[in-house]
């Protein structure tokens, strides 16, 4: 990919808004996209507690993203899978095998990746 295809990219690519992350006092609140609010902590630093709140509001948005993607990416399989003919009373079943497959591979490779 060259570089203006790249920054291209970027620009069309955007982690959610939500869920968010504040402080307030020494809580760390995380709140949902439907404004549920949730203490996941608390700190007395306060500078830690930014810290906290940043990577934790970063991490929580990136799993939102992976989530919504893989979602559409499910949803854009099971209509391929009926294109191409394979019975509907087959398609739930191929999909959850296909992404436990998946998902086995992503856990073998976490867990060697721990191992380092």
């Amino acid at each position: 990919m060259n570089a203006s295809a790249e920054e291209q990219r970027k620009r069309e690519v955007n982690l959610p808004d939500y869920p968010r992350v504040l402080i307030r006092d020494t809580a760390i609140i995380i709140v949902d996209e439907n404004m549920h609010e949730t203490v996941w902590d608390y700190e007395e630093d306060e500078e830690e507690a930014k810290i906290i709140a940043r990577d934790l509001e970063s991490g929580l948005r990136a799993i939102c993203y992976v989530r919504k993607q893989v979602t559409r990416l499910m949803n854009d399989i099971t209509e391929d899978l009926i294109f191409m003919d394979v019975p509907l009373d087959r398609v739930e079943e191929y999909l959850y095998e296909g992404s436990s497959q998946v998902i086995n591979t992503m856990a073998r490779l976490y867990r060697s990746r721990q191992r380092r």
